[in-house]
C-alpha cells in the first residue's frame, strides 16, 4: 500500500462551476438561491414522504422552507406574498432544479381550488 494519501476536492467542481446563483423576485424583494439543489432539500423531501411517496399537505410549509430557507419563507410571508406566488416560486425553482417532475406530488396536495394562474 502507498504512503501516499487519497484526496478529492468535491467543492472544487462546485466552484468551478459555471452554474449562476438563481434570483427571483417575490413580494417586492430580491431574493438569490444557490446554483444547485441543497442536499437538504432532497433528504427533507425523503423524510417527509407518506407511504404513497407524496408529500403530505402538512409537511409542505417545512419543506418549502427548506427549498428558499426559512428566515426568507418567514419575510416572503410576512411581506404579503401570495399562496399563488409561492406555487410558482416552487415550481420554478424545482425547474431550475432540474427536477420539475416531482412538482405533481406537491402540486396535488397544494390545490387552492382556483383556476386563475400563478403569477410569472
Amino acid at each position: 500500500m502507498s504512503d501516499k494519501a487519497r484526496f478529492m476536492d468535491f467543492d472544487a467542481a462546485v466552484e468551478e462551476s459555471d452554474n449562476k446563483s438563481i434570483e427571483v423576485k417575490i413580494a417586492g424583494k430580491n431574493y438569490e438561491f444557490p446554483p444547485e439543489l441543497p442536499a437538504k432539500v432532497v433528504l427533507s423531501q425523503l423524510r417527509f414522504m407518506d407511504d404513497t411517496g407524496q408529500l403530505s399537505a402538512a409537511q409542505i410549509p417545512d419543506w418549502l422552507a427548506t427549498i428558499v430557507g426559512k428566515d426568507n419563507l418567514d419575510e416572503m410571508l410576512e411581506n404579503g406574498a401570495s399562496w399563488e406566488q409561492l406555487q410558482a416560486l416552487l415550481n420554478y425553482l424545482l425547474k431550475e432544479y432540474g427536477i420539475a417532475a416531482n412538482v405533481e406530488a406537491v402540486d396535488e396536495t397544494a390545490e387552492i381550488g382556483d383556476d386563475e394562474e400563478a403569477p410569472k
